[in-house]
Order: structure tokens, then C-alpha cells, then sequence
């Protein structure tokens, strides 16, 4: 079952890659515009292509439509706080508050809820995990003439991201192994017509230059979505077999980890020594959650 968690999450740092190559080869006019557009883009392919692997069908029960929605919402949010935060302050902060909540919020919401209870060794690998964010985002972290904006955009970034993982491992507690198709249809489908909503509203005219991104980026975005999809699937799968703690901690410091070394490798970004020390840590992490 880790080798799967470990698929996932090598599943995600491509998204995450892909997704960037997206974004930095979108010829877009309003660069603001390119994440919304890709919420469209891969929301509508995950709904889609989820319909058609769960054979046409599509029987959501009232607990599946309204956590799916609430969930499409968070993920909408998610990438609108993204944008927003990332534009104006630091970048590492920004990520730090995204893979906090991602990690937090379900781990309570699972102790609470669910009365999930770990071991001592796995609280201190989350303990270590979060400690290793800091650190590899420690270098370019500074907060000087950040704005109080800034900061609510950053909460709302943390909220929406540990509400997203929560809903979704709140979902396979109350129906394990059930409704998971119409999971990803609900949420995924919300998401893109909440993002066509926001894109019509604040690009109005421009609502159709918005998607000529060019053949470069449109390759990336096409890889991204497909990878995508398979995570989305493999996601719920893996709530439903295992501790949904350990799973939201370990993608998202696993993914943070291999965005390091993709840099590196991909685009010759040397990472500095307290980068390695995060990176240690963060396979110290995984290792004691996986004992």
C-alpha cells in the first residue's frame, strides 16, 4: 500500500510540474487569468474522463453532492488564493500556508471527527514533515512589505487547501470505498463552473483570447490533466485503505521534495544547503510514517 502512496505521489509532482510548464508557456494576455483557465481545462477533462472509466454512471447519494460541491469550492478557492498570494509576497510563505493547511486541517478533522489515532513515531514524522517546509522554503522566505492582503489571501490558501483534503477523507469515512467516481465528478465539475463563472466575469470580452495558450503550453497542460485524472482516482482510492493523515502528509511533502529535485535536474536551480537539510528531513519524515 506505500508503494501506491508512493505513485500518487510521484503523481502529483508531475501535475505540479506539468502545471508549471503550463502556466510559464501560456501566452495568455492577463497572466492572473492562466490558473483559472486550468482549472476549466483540467476540472472539466477530471469530470469527464471520471464519467466515462465509471462506465456512464453516476448515482451520487445527497452526502456525495454536497460534500463534492463544498469540496469544489475549496478547490476553486485553492487556486484563486494561489494566484493571489503569490502576487503579492513571498512565493515560499505563500507554499509554506498551502502545505500547512493541507497537512493540519485533515489531521484534526480526522482525531476529531473520525477519532483517528496515530502511533509516536508516525506524530513525530508529521512533526519533522512540517519542520522540512519551512526549511527547503527557508532561503527565499521573507516578509518585508507584505501587506495585511497578502496575509488574508494566505489564510484563505490554508483553509481552502486543509478543507479540501479533510472533505475529501471525511467522504470515504461516512461511505468507504463507495461513491468515489461521483466524488471527483461533483467536485471536479463545481470547480470548472465556478472558475467559467469568475473567468466571464472578470475577463468579460476577452473571456475566449483567454484559451489560446499556444500548441508549447497546451502539450504540458494535455500531459498535466491525464496525470491529473489518475491522482484524482488513485487519491480516493488510498482514503479509503489508509490513514487519511498520513496520506495528505506524506503527497505533500513528497511532492515538495521532488519539485526540488525537478528544479534541479530540469531547470538547473543548484538547491542551497539548507534546501538539502529540508530535503533530509522530509525523507526522515516519510520513512517514520511508514513504520
Amino acid at each position: 500500500m506505500y508503494a501506491t502512496l508512493l505513485l500518487l505521489t510521484l503523481l502529483f509532482s508531475w501535475q505540479s510540474l506539468f502545471c508549471k510548464l503550463f502556466s510559464d508557456n501560456a501566452k495568455c494576455k492577463d497572466k492572473a487569468a492562466i490558473p483559472i483557465v486550468f482549472t476549466i481545462l483540467y476540472g472539466g477533462f477530471i469530470a469527464v474522463s471520471t464519467f466515462c472509466i465509471a462506465g456512464f454512471r453516476f448515482a451520487p447519494s445527497t452526502e456525495t453532492l454536497l460534500l463534492g460541491a463544498a469540496n469544489g469550492v475549496m478547490l476553486f478557492l485553492y487556486n484563486l488564493s494561489l494566484i493571489k498570494a503569490s502576487s503579492q509576497g513571498s512565493y515560499a510563505f505563500t507554499m509554506i500556508s498551502a502545505l500547512f493547511g493541507g497537512c493540519s486541517l485533515p489531521l484534526i478533522t480526522q482525531a476529531v471527527l473520525w477519532d483517528e489515532r496515530l502511533s509516536l513515531l508516525q506524530w513525530i514524522g508529521i512533526a519533522v514533515m512540517l519542520v522540512s517546509f519551512v526549511v527547503i522554503n527557508g532561503d527565499s522566505l521573507s516578509l518585508k512589505g507584505s501587506k495585511k492582503s497578502f496575509f488574508a489571501w494566505c489564510a484563505c490558501l490554508f483553509l481552502a487547501n486543509g478543507f479540501y483534503g479533510s472533505l475529501m477523507g471525511s467522504h470515504q469515512q461516512m461511505l468507504p470505498g463507495l461513491e468515489q467516481k461521483e466524488m471527483i465528478i461533483v467536485t471536479f465539475t463545481v470547480a470548472a463552473a465556478i472558475a467559467i463563472s469568475y473567468l466571464a466575469i472578470t475577463q468579460k470580452k476577452e473571456t475566449f483570447n483567454c484559451f489560446k495558450v499556444g500548441k508549447k503550453s497546451g502539450i504540458h497542460g494535455a500531459i498535466c490533466v491525464v496525470v491529473a485524472s489518475a491522482a484524482a482516482n488513485l487519491l480516493l482510492y488510498l482514503l479509503a485503505s489508509m490513514s487519511v493523515s498520513i496520506v495528505n502528509v506524506v503527497t505533500n511533502g513528497g511532492t515538495l521534495l521532488l519539485s526540488v529535485v525537478y528544479a534541479f535536474i530540469l531547470f538547473r536551480e543548484k538547491p542551497s544547503w539548507m534546501k538539502v537539510c529540508g530535503m533530509v528531513l522530509s525523507l526522515a519524515g516519510i520513512v517514520l510514517l511508514s513504520l
